[in-house]
C-alpha cells in the first residue's frame, strides 16, 4: 500500500435498504469503487425491488461485468444467470456480479433502453436451481 492511497475494495456486499431505486443507488455507488476483476454482491434476491433494481443495473452496466464468471461456478450447480453478468444463488438467493478485470466506465446507458432490457425476453437466462418462471 502507497503512503496515503486505500485500496479499492476487492469484494464489496450490499444488504440494501429494499426500497425501489435504493439498491440501485447503492449498487451505482459501489461499483465506483470496488476495484477491477472485485465482486459486487448481495441479498434479498427474492424481493421485487432489489430484483428489479439488480437487473436494471446489470442491463446498464453490461459491458463491464463479467459474463464468464458464473459459468466458471455453475459446475458446482449453485447458480443461475438472470442477465449476462447477473449471477443468482438459488441456496441462498443472494446475487453476484464480477466487474471485468480491464473494465473501464462506461457512459451511462439510457435508462428507457436498461428498463426494456429487463423486460425483454431471457433467452440467456440459465439455471438448474431456478423454474423457467422465474427467468
Amino acid at each position: 500500500v502507497l503512503e496515503g492511497k486505500i485500496p479499492q475494495p476487492q469484494a464489496i456486499y450490499l444488504d440494501s435498504a429494499h426500497e425501489e431505486d435504493e439498491t440501485l443507488l447503492e449498487m451505482k455507488l459501489a461499483w465506483e469503487v470496488v476495484a477491477p476483476g472485485g465482486i459486487l454482491f448481495g441479498d434479498d434476491w427474492g424481493l421485487g425491488p432489489v430484483r428489479r433494481d439488480a437487473l436494471r443495473f446489470a442491463a446498464a452496466h453490461a459491458g463491464e461485468l463479467d459474463d464468464g464468471f458464473g459459468p466458471r461456478v455453475q459446475p458446482y450447480r449453485t447458480m443461475a444467470r438472470f442477465l449476462p453478468g447477473l449471477f443468482v444463488s438459488y441456496n441462498s438467493y443472494q446475487w453476484f456480479m464480477r466487474k471485468v478485470p480491464d473494465a473501464t466506465p462506461l457512459m451511462a446507458r439510457d435508462p428507457a433502453t436498461a428498463r426494456h432490457a429487463v423486460d425483454s425476453p431471457v433467452a440467456w437466462c440459465w439455471g438448474d436451481g431456478f423454474d423457467g418462471k422465474d427467468c
